[in-house]
C-alpha cells in the first residue's frame, strides 16, 4: 500500500510540474528588430592629418638664460 501511495505521489509531482512548464511557454514569441548594417570602412580613403599639438612648449634654455644674465654674462 505505501508503495502504491509513493507510486501515484510521485506520478502527481510529475504531472504538476509538467503543467506549470507548459504554462510558463510563451508562445507569441516576437522576433528582436534587425540589426543595422554596420558602416562600411575603406582604407584606401584619403590620409587623416597628423595630430595638432596644440600645448604651449617650454623654452628648454630660459633658466640657463636667467643665470648667466644674473650673473653677469650677458648684458
Amino acid at each position: 500500500m505505501k508503495a502504491l501511495k509513493n507510486i501515484l505521489m510521485g506520478f502527481a509531482i510529475v504531472a504538476v510540474m509538467s503543467f506549470t512548464v507548459s504554462a510558463q511557454k510563451k508562445d507569441d514569441k516576437k522576433d528582436p528588430p534587425p540589426k543595422p548594417k554596420p558602416p562600411v570602412v575603406r582604407p584606401e580613403g584619403e590620409k587623416r592629418p597628423p595630430p595638432k599639438d596644440d600645448k604651449p612648449k617650454k623654452p628648454e634654455y630660459s633658466l640657463g638664460f636667467v643665470a648667466a644674465r644674473i650673473e653677469g654674462e650677458i648684458n
